[in-house]
């Protein structure tokens, strides 16, 4: 087993979850609600769509590599052995309809690692097919906006309740959301982390994504980001988006 390092390291036991009040009651109406929404957006596009983060920029193939040189604490799970892993990667957007790229959202970073040893989570269904893999969704954003189940409650009732309002109405939210607390705490969210929805409109390749949640990490629990490395990427950081008559400058901008 291995041990931490450094006493900043937290050892995963179960005691580290504790239950909110009427939390599994209000994961319960998240959960109607979304569907809901995605009934509505599918009678809408008559496609089916993914209930969150249903507009691609890039679907990308790529590799992770785990050094042989990790300290014991990162040695977890699948960086546990110096091993190359094949992997898919998903570039998107936050919300379950396909919007204009102009409305500010967070992106995210699906990473699907392919010949992924051991037991899977999810036995039956799709993942009864053999299939070795294993996923890491990422958002660009380092925690998850609102900080708990029942504010997230009150922005998804929000959400369902002005879905059909247009995308310049949504843009104006999301630039009000930019360090404007107030203009949320009049829509009812309370104590919101609002620059996750005006987020900055910035290059997507340059931008780094967090698993936002904290994870069970082997013995341990982290949270996981994947920033730019190589030069050509790391100059896209913070680059502003020039969309121009496009609605999905983000996709063209991925290609290019």
């Amino acid at each position: 087993m291995a041990t931490p390092a450094s006493p900043n390291f937290l050892p995963f036991t179960d005691a580290v979850e504790q239950l909110q009040d009427d939390e599994a009651n209000n994961i319960e109406l998240i959960v109607a609600s979304m569907a809901r929404v995605n009934r509505r957006v599918f009678d809408k596009h008559r496609h089916g769509q993914r209930d969150a983060h249903a507009k691609s920029h890039g679907i990308l193939r790529g590799e992770l590599v785990v050094h042989d040189n990790l300290p014991d604490h990162l040695r977890q799970g699948v960086f546990a052995e110096p091993r190359r892993y094949d992997v898919i990667a998903r570039l998107s957007t936050a919300p379950g309809d396909l919007q204009n790229d102009k409305v500010p959202s967070p992106r995210g970073l699906a990473l699907k690692l392919l010949g992924v040893d051991g037991p899977r989570l999810v036995s039956g269904g799709p993942a009864g097919d053999g299939a070795r893999t294993q996923d890491f969704l990422l958002v660009n954003h380092p925690v998850i906006p609102f900080g708990h189940v029942k504010a997230y409650l009150q922005m998804q009732e929000i959400l369902e309740r002005h879905g059909d309002v247009p995308d310049i109405a949504l843009r104006l939210l999301g630039g009000l959301a930019q360090g404007a607390s107030k203009a949320l705490s009049a829509l009812g969210i309370e104590n919101p982390t609002v620059d996750a929805i005006g987020a900055p409109d910035h290059h997507l390749l340059g931008e780094t994504f967090h698993s936002m949640a904290a994870l069970r990490f082997g013995n341990f629990i982290a949270k996981i980001s994947a920033a730019p490395l190589s030069d050509n990427v790391r100059a896209l950081t913070g680059k502003e988006v020039e969309h121009g008559d496009s609605e999905s400058a983000l996709r063209d901008l991925v290609v290019a």
